[in-house]
């Protein structure tokens, strides 16, 4: 053991070295985004707003064990989305939509490891919390959907694509947190919710009532909910099945 620790010293030491690094960066990318948010037009965040997932993907590149490409590239449909949404949000909405629900599903790929590495259960899916959350989402979708109705009812196929990848993400977290032992579990219900809240405050935003505390809110949480997600793919421990016995001598 001590032999293999000299000979990958130096490599673990550049690696935390760079990732210190790269953790500054990302602070200051993250400010530099609510600094544009809050006082600045918004069209500058089509720059800012990459170069901050750009700094998660390297984040997680120079900490996962296993990298996982599905997350990497689901980063990068994130990335193009957030372009086109401070770009033109009405002229490229149908395109937004489309990459939103794949940005959704690439990540439902990414939990499904951690999801079917124990036996399924379906009470799980009965469970009195998911019902409420069901039930809140589905009226959520149906309040904004009779609230935009007029702006989106030419891309509703696009919108529907959207809200099941969105809620396809929703359940396949919710099995994560229900149904495995995972350190940092409650996290993934935590970016969730976040994905939830932008969900259904950017469309409001960009199309019927545009108000600067919502796109500061909406750019926080958003920055957020993906440097967590990272946090949580590159932290989460298998823990040992509550059904195993220990044995002791």
């Amino acid at each position: 053991i001590l032999v293999w620790y000299k000979k990958n010293q130096d490599y673990y030491q550049l690696r935390f070295t760079k990732n210190i690094g790269l953790k500054y960066l990302f602070y200051f990318s993250f400010i530099i985004v609510m600094v544009i948010a809050i006082f600045f037009d918004p069209k500058f965040l089509t720059l800012a707003l990459p170069f901050t997932i750009i700094c998660i993907g390297l984040l997680y590149l120079t900490s996962a064990i296993k990298i996982n490409y599905w997350y990497l590239l689901s980063l990068f449909i994130m990335l193009i989305s957030d372009i086109l949404i401070y770009t033109d949000f009405k002229s490229y909405f149908s395109i937004i939509c489309i990459l939103i629900g794949v940005y959704f599903l690439l990540n439902s790929l990414v939990l499904k490891r951690f999801v079917m590495r124990y036996k399924f259960q379906w009470n799980a899916l009965l469970s009195l919390p998911l019902v409420i959350g069901t039930a809140l989402i589905i009226y959520l979708i149906y309040a904004i959907s009779e609230l935009l109705i007029s702006y989106v009812l030419k891309a509703l196929p696009f919108v529907i694509f959207s809200l099941a990848g969105s809620i396809t993400f929703t359940i396949t977290s919710y099995l994560t947190y229900h149904v495995v032992k995972y350190d940092e579990k409650v996290s993934i219900m935590i970016v969730a919710g976040i994905c939830i809240f932008i969900v259904a405050l950017v469309p409001i935003n960009e199309l019927f009532f545009y108000n600067k505390v919502f796109t500061v809110l909406i750019n926080l949480t958003h920055v957020l909910g993906l440097y967590i997600f990272m946090k949580f793919l590159v932290n989460t421990k298998y823990q040992n099945d509550v059904s195993e016995t220990k044995k002791y001598l």
